[in-house]
C-alpha cells in the first residue's frame, strides 16, 4: 500500500486515483461523491490564482458532522510553492462560508 500510495501522490492528478485514497482514510460509507461537480464563482483576484473550484463530494466526520470535498484547479502560472498564501485564501474564503477539506494539485505539462 505504501509503493501505491507513494505512486498516487507522485503521478498527475487523477480525481479517480484521489477518491481512492479517500475511500482508504474515510472509508467509502462516510464520503460521497457528486455526479455533477459545482463549480464556485471566484472573485477577479481569486481568479488570477485558480481556474475553478469545483465541490467535488461531501465527507462525514466521526461526530456526523458533513464536510464539502473541493478540487482548486490553479491557472498555469501558478506554482503551489510560490502562492499558497494566495491559494490558501481562496481556501479560506470558502472555508468561511461552508467548512471544509482540500486536496490540491499542481498541473504538470
Amino acid at each position: 500500500m505504501n509503493i501505491y500510495l507513494r505512486d498516487i501522490f507522485k503521478a498527475k492528478y487523477n480525481r479517480q486515483k484521489w477518491r481512492e485514497v479517500l475511500n482508504l482514510i474515510m472509508g467509502t460509507e462516510n464520503i460521497s461523491y457528486s455526479l455533477n461537480p459545482k463549480k464556485y464563482s471566484l472573485n477577479e483576484s481569486h481568479q488570477k490564482i485558480a481556474e475553478n473550484v469545483l465541490n467535488i463530494g461531501s465527507v462525514k466526520t466521526n461526530d456526523n458532522i458533513e464536510l464539502p470535498l473541493f478540487e482548486i484547479h490553479l491557472q498555469p502560472n501558478i506554482v503551489i510553492e510560490r502562492n499558497r498564501v494566495s491559494v490558501n485564501n481562496i481556501v479560506k474564503n470558502i472555508l468561511l462560508k461552508n467548512g471544509i477539506m482540500v486536496s490540491r494539485y499542481i498541473k504538470t505539462f
